[in-house]
């Protein structure tokens, strides 16, 4: 374990960032629209945009219609993410910071509500303010122990492990928790959040038949039998990453802890994704397995 740290760390060696990350997609699809690296120099989100773009605005300038032409199809809206999460406050208001990443995404008002995304890992948990718990089930101690590992070599300090059990009624800080999912379904608040998925933004559906896909209109697609699930919802008030690493078993779970730990490039540019004998399917569905 002690070489698997000290490799990792070597391996994973914090650069301080000098640019901010501009990324633009339809449907969270891939490739990219736009992805730029610019120099904030201490400009809005709006303006970083129209350094790299053709924008169309409404209601004074405040409002997206239309990036390079993509726009104004009805039911549907421009939404941009900051470190993975939503955006609460209008374009030309938001001044980011070096290191940032900025997502434009463009897809329906109605279906899930996406909140967070998983494809700016290690954001949001690198600007998580309050530090950063890990809730693991039973049978992914171990697995919660390697993450906690990786984000502290990530430059990524204040991460605690402790069991889903402690969890309570509320997410007080950015979480990821690991654990199968018939495991982390007793959980009160997690069953509580889970109620309300779609409101949440959680594009996939746990029955006994297995984990089904939602595409960004509601509209229900293929179902695994059996697979792990990396989600990222936004919980609580203030909205918190509250992160489900989980599966149809503990043992998938733990594979899909691993991807976050050794392999996170595979889920980058993804809002959510399912793991599938190896391969990854970004969620919602559309793109092809990595």
């Amino acid at each position: 374990m002690l070489i698997y740290i000290l490799l990792l760390a070597l391996a994973i060696t914090p650069v301080p960032p000098t640019a901010v990350t501009l990324r633009a997609t339809r449907d969270f699809g891939s490739p990219p629209l736009i992805e730029q690296r610019l120099e904030p120099a201490g400009r809005s989100v709006m303006e970083l945009l129209n350094a790299c773009a053709k924008v169309e605005t409404a209601f004074g300038s405040g409002f997206v219609r239309a990036i390079n032409g993509i726009g104004d199809d009805a039911g549907r809206a421009w939404f941009y993410y900051v470190n993975g999460m939503l955006a609460d406050v209008g374009a030309g208001r938001y001044i980011p910071a070096a290191g940032e990443s900025i997502w434009w995404d463009y897809h329906p008002c109605d279906g899930p509500r996406v909140q967070a995304l998983i494809g700016c890992y290690p954001e949001p948990f690198r600007s998580a303010r309050d530090g950063v718990r890990i809730y693991f089930s039973p049978g992914c101690a171990a697995s919660s122990s390697i993450l906690v590992d990786s984000l502290n070599a990530r430059g990524i300090r204040h991460v605690g492990a402790h069991p889903v059990a402690d969890i309570g009624n509320s997410a007080s800080t950015d979480s990821l928790v690991i654990g199968g999912w018939p495991e982390l379904s007793k959980t009160p608040f997690i069953s509580g959040l889970y109620r309300d998925r779609f409101k949440l933004g959680m594009c996939a559906e746990f029955t006994e038949s297995g984990i089904t896909a939602y595409e960004l209109s509601g509209r229900p697609g293929r179902t695994i039998p059996r697979g792990g699930a990396i989600l990222a919802i936004g919980a609580g008030a203030p909205r918190r990453a509250f992160w489900l690493v989980t599966g149809t078993d503990d043992a998938v779970a733990r594979e899909a802890a691993a991807i976050l730990a050794r392999e996170p490039e595979r889920i980058r540019g993804m809002a959510s994704a399912l793991l599938v004998g190896g391969a990854i399917i970004s969620l919602p569905p559309g793109e092809k397995p990595r």
